[in-house]
């Protein structure tokens, strides 16, 4: 709603700013409420990103290049999710973790305010003499407006669907890679956490070549659903693979987080057929519907996740943390890969609806 009414410009920046003092605040906590409120404001901020990028996308591409520049979005955080895993646990060996998160806190102040510098909410906006003004650019919407855009949004069922496909993918694949995944390494395979990290490392390439390479792909092909299809039934096989092998040989592993991070960025391209069946003033408003519903997953799914490993907890304890025996795992990974089946089965519910028109 707020890329909406004020552009993506006002929207990063506040976003950045509040994200990155988080992180700063959360490498200078001394006390439990101190970290909680900024880890809170981390989300807060985050969550005021990505929409905006999206909305940004939509006003400055054609609608055949948006899948591709939403890919080349996804890439990006796959940068940022691969100096998360062994060059972050690297600095933070040698510099301890408040200092490695504060700086990261620093950096994320700098983009934001070199963001509000350079960015442009719309062509119109930036001078472009042949580019058609967009009526937001000569008003904003008004409050009254913004809400009416909301319930449109809320009562489309169709939208709700695509957002349910986006909750069960970015779901498990934020529970499985962004949490378990190490865990998973270091219980089973009895890797030091520094390895597990850097097999995670070689993992997130597949992000990083799926999210641009799927998108080119949804652009060209214009098929946008029957992609999303075919990733959602791989994406369900390589975690029931992971199920039924139980200890695979660890390259298999590392083939099967690369093959699942490789597939992902097709969920998160379900943004584009949001975006199209929405008019441009009410765009920011119904991604950002899917993207709360994708992160809802995230949150649900470490839960469920948690409850079944607890049911195979071995009694023991490494380093304060619980470790889980394989059975415990190969029942998770079942776990993932019902719900990619279920994910599946949403998608051939978008794709009935729109063929029926």
């Amino acid at each position: 709603m707020c890329a909406d009414r004020y552009g993506p410009r006002q929207t990063t920046l506040a976003g950045g700013l509040i994200m990155s003092l988080g992180a700063i605040g959360f490498g200078l906590a001394d006390t439990y409420a101190v970290a909680f409120a900024a880890r809170l404001a981390v989300g807060l901020g985050g969550g005021l990103l990505y929409v905006p990028i999206l909305r940004y996308a939509a006003d400055w591409f054609r609608a055949d290049e948006f899948a591709t520049v939403t890919g080349l979005t996804v890439a990006t955080s796959a940068l940022g999710g691969m100096l998360a895993t062994a060059p972050l646990a690297v600095a933070i060996e040698a510099a301890g973790w408040r200092l490695s998160v504060i700086g990261l806190g620093v950096i994320g102040v700098l983009f934001a305010l070199l963001a509000y510098r350079i960015v442009d909410d719309t062509p119109a906006r930036a001078g472009f003499p042949d580019v058609e003004s967009d009526p937001s650019d000569e008003s904003r919407q008004s409050i009254s407006d913004l809400f009416s855009t909301l319930r449109l949004v809320l009562f489309d069922r169709l939208t709700w669907t695509i957002g349910m496909i986006v909750f069960c993918g970015l779901g498990i694949h934020y529970t499985v890679v962004g949490l378990w995944a190490i865990p998973y390494l270091v219980d089973v395979y009895h890797l030091p956490v520094q390895r597990a990290s850097t097999l995670l490392l070689v993992a997130n390439v597949g992000l990083l070549l799926g999210s641009v390479g799927i998108g080119r792909l949804l652009d060209h092909i214009g098929r946008r659903v029957d992609l999303v299809l075919v990733t959602g039934i791989l994406f369900a096989s390589a975690f029931a693979l992971l199920g039924v092998l139980g200890t695979p040989p660890l390259t298999v592993v590392g083939v099967v987080l690369f093959t699942e991070m490789l597939l992902v960025g097709g969920f998160s391209l379900s943004y584009t057929i949001v975006k199209e069946r929405h008019a441009g003033d009410v765009s920011g408003t119904a991604i950002g519907l899917v993207n709360a519903l994708g992160y809802a997953g995230s949150t649900v799914f470490p839960i469920l996740f948690g409850w079944v490993l607890d049911a195979y907890w071995t009694g023991e304890l490494v380093a304060g943390s619980r470790t889980y025996t394989v059975l415990g795992y190969r029942v998770a990974f079942f776990v993932a890969a019902l719900v990619g089946v279920i994910a599946v089965g949403l998608t051939l519910t978008v794709r009935h609806t729109i063929r029926r028109g």
